[in-house]
């Protein structure tokens, strides 16, 4: 019985996978990773660690990254970090347990990182399957296809469960995946929408093989077809690249198409049947593989050539086949001594009655299967072992992330409930100064009201008082004028006058107390020597004391001053009036000066002077020094009362020991 010698599709498949997810990820990695760094140095560390991906230190630069994106809390340069060191412990260290480690630990610490996520995925599941743990490799191949709905992450998925099977010699199964994954590429990327050429020509390519596998010939031809169409199309386009290595996957690729195309003709050869549409013959297909002149190419011919040497029955044709795959798989650094080589070799060699040799093939065939499943029968208890401890992590880490998610709820209620007692205090507080405001408003209007009432109140009894006075003073100086030439008539009637006028300047003096705060100023621009002079002119006519006037203005200096007049005359009344009362030999000396902005008078007697304790006390309100002296007690402190709302003040100079000296301050206003 004939029959027909295929090549072990686990390792091609596996190796043109892993070369082409590899190479295509980390080209698209450096394409666009380089930008989007924080810092440039980030950027530098990030270039050095992948430049230095295959050397001994590519770990400790990928460390170095770490905590430099840590120290700058750059997400990009950690997660390229965690790539780069599950890649290292999957692929070069060999290690993918502790590769999956890592990997679990970026999904827990970066779920959103999607691509470095997929990326990690992708490297620990080649990780197992270059160890052989094909069992493993499939578990993360089904979590990698429930992580994200992206097609990158089914084809990868999917592309590794049906590894698993074709390894298992599960057609069947193999072939329902394929079958799966084609569907998948024509409703994800239909008609033009396929950009990603060489991914699914590879999958189109491969699913022809898993027909083929299983004897189904039209589906074969058919993704064949689709293959080549594939590879027609996008041809000029993968010569235009300058990357070499995709040039390099391009040809490898080719190549595996026509050694499937030259199995698919075998069959039919075999089989002495040919379907509709196929027009290519094996010749072809030979002479194409070995126009190519590449090792691989050589390799997929005379495979073919081996097969259909054995299916013709030319056993020396068929041996020089083996011999030439053995010498060229030696010059790739490929392993040529399978259970394969040595199980085709037996049947050749027992056709060619060489019985010595069938022997020995037979013997390297028994032993490498015995090791293979002793090998087999160890790595699946310890690929057993893994699943459970990795369904065991999985379980941890579910348990881990339950946990966080609790805290994270509880640390929500808590914060809730602290915002609704923050807004419930705040709004006590706010209720609190609302009623205090509208307590403080109610006050406010009372005491408006009681002040309004005050000033009313003043000036009604002004005008009640005024009255009276007015006609007592003027009867009394009508009387007088009458009784000019009787003394003591003129006596009584001089005493009344001036007690009227001395009562009139006391209720003059009390409104002003009460009204000097509330009542609206006259600003206006006046001469300050002037008003001095016409104070003086009208006290003259009420006192006995003479008047000594002195002036400090500059020459070129303005000789006007802007600011209310008649307060300013009634505070200088005031103090000239409290200095006559006190001066010896009636002499008093007044001075003016304007200093910037600052007018200033000075008003200086030679009497008994104030002590230097009671210099302060005297300005407040109804207060005398010696209680039998005439005076109600406000003079001062009215003055200092209108000094103060003219923006200055009042002050006894304690400096001057000779008597008294009270200066009166005001600042310029604004016309």
């Amino acid at each position: 019985m004939t029959k027909i010698v295929t090549v072990s599709t686990s390792v091609l498949v596996k190796s043109v996978l892993t070369i082409f997810v590899l190479a295509i990820a980390l080209l698209a990695q450096a394409k666009s990773q380089y930008d989007g760094f924080k810092t440039a140095h980030l950027q530098q560390l990030y270039k050095n660690a992948e430049a230095a991906i295959y050397n001994d230190n590519a770990m400790q630069l990928s460390q170095m990254l770490m905590r430099e994106g840590k120290k700058q809390n750059d997400t990009l340069a950690i997660t390229e970090a965690y790539t780069q060191q599950v890649y290292i412990y999957a692929l070069k260290y060999k290690n993918p347990n502790k590769a999956r480690e890592i990997l679990y630990e970026l999904k827990q610490h970066y779920p959103k990182r999607m691509n470095a996520i997929f990326n990690c995925f992708r490297f620990v599941m080649y990780g197992y399957q270059n160890n052989g743990l094909f069992h493993t490799a499939m578990v993360i191949a089904r979590e990698m296809t429930n992580i994200s709905q992206e097609p990158r992450c089914v084809i990868e998925g999917k592309s590794a469960i049906y590894e698993h099977y074709n390894d298992t010699n599960n057609e069947q199964m193999a072939l329902n995946t394929m079958q799966e994954l084609c569907q998948y590429i024509d409703r994800t990327f239909p008609g033009e929408k396929i950009k990603k050429a060489y991914m699914a020509a590879t999958i189109f390519s491969e699913m022809a093989l898993a027909a083929c596998s299983n004897g189904k010939n039209a589906l074969a031809l058919k993704y064949l077809k689709r293959t080549k169409e594939l590879y027609d199309k996008y041809k000029d386009d993968y010569e235009k690249r300058d990357h070499p290595s995709q040039h390099c996957l391009w040809a490898f690729q080719l190549n595996r198409y026509w050694y499937i195309y030259g199995t698919y003709c075998l069959q039919h050869d075999t089989k002495n049947s040919k379907p509709k549409g196929d027009n290519i013959e094996l010749s072809t297909v030979l002479k194409t593989l070995l126009a190519d002149k590449s090792d691989d190419s050589k390799r997929y011919y005379y495979n073919l050539v081996m097969e259909h040497a054995m299916n013709q029955g030319k056993w020396h044709q068929a041996l020089q086949a083996s011999d030439s795959i053995v010498a060229i798989k030696k010059r790739m650094e490929i392993n040529p001594y399978t259970s394969l080589y040595f199980k085709n070799r037996a049947e050749i060699l027992e056709h060619l009655r060489d019985y010595k040799g069938v022997v020995e093939c037979y013997k390297k065939l028994v032993e490498i299967n015995d090791s293979n499943r002793l090998a087999e029968a160890r790595s699946s208890t310890e690929e057993f072992s893994q699943i459970l401890g990795l369904h065991d992590l999985q379980r941890r880490n579910s348990a881990i992330q339950e946990e966080l998610e609790h805290k994270k709820l509880q640390e929500a209620y808590f914060f809730i409930f602290v915002s609704v007692v923050i807004l419930i205090v705040l709004g006590l507080w706010l209720f609190s100064v609302l009623r205090a405001r509208k307590k403080l408003q109610r006050a406010y209007n009372d005491v408006s009201c009681a002040l309004e009432m005050k000033t009313n109140f003043i000036r009604n009894i002004q005008h009640e008082i005024r009255t009276p006075l007015n006609a007592i003073v003027g009867f009394s100086q009508i009387v007088d004028m009458n009784y000019a030439d009787n003394p003591e008539c003129k006596e009584m009637t001089k005493l009344i006058v001036d007690n009227g006028v001395l009562l009139t300047k006391l209720i003059d003096n009390i409104i002003d107390v009460s009204d000097v705060e509330s009542r609206q100023l006259k600003v206006s621009t006046f001469n300050p020597v002037a008003l001095l002079h016409d104070t003086v002119r009208q006290m003259e006519h009420h006192t006995e004391c003479s008047f000594e006037i002195t002036t400090q203005i500059e020459p070129n200096s303005d000789q006007t001053f802007c600011s209310d007049m008649d307060l300013i005359g009634k505070a200088l009344a005031l103090v000239i009036d409290n200095a006559t009362k006190f001066a010896k030999e009636g002499h008093v000396v007044l001075n003016c000066a304007i200093d910037g902005d600052l007018l200033r008078y000075t008003v200086t007697d030679n009497g008994p002077g104030i002590p230097v304790d009671k210099q302060e006390w005297v300005f407040e309100q109804f207060t005398k020094i010696n209680p039998f002296t005439v005076g109600t007690g406000i003079g001062l402190p009215l003055c200092r009362a209108i000094a103060r709302r003219l923006g200055g003040n009042a002050k006894i100079d304690a400096s001057y020991t000779q008597g008294c000296r009270i200066i009166i301050e005001v600042k310029r206003m604004k016309g």
